[in-house]
């Protein structure tokens, strides 16, 4: 199986993404705002600094975020 590429500074790409969800919503727990978001558990996003932001997730992610999908695409280390 295929190892997939997930860039070293993953973890504070993603910290800082939830940062910016943060301010941009006006929330004091970006975890739990994207828990809820996502219908997914906290421990779950939480997870995602550090394997990055799964793909089903990314385009939704990108618009809370501010960013477009293409650049949350970029910092994941997948171009095009």
């Amino acid at each position: 199986m295929k190892k997939r590429y997930i860039p070293e500074d993953i973890k504070s790409i993603v910290e800082s993404l939830f940062e910016k969800i943060a301010r941009r919503h006006k929330v004091k727990r970006p975890e739990n705002f994207l828990s809820e978001e996502f219908d997914i558990e906290v421990y779950g996003v939480r997870q995602w600094t550090v394997r990055g932001i799964p793909p089903m997730h990314r385009e939704r992610f990108a618009q809370l975020a501010g960013i477009s999908f293409k650049e949350l695409q970029r910092l994941h280390g997948v171009e095009g």
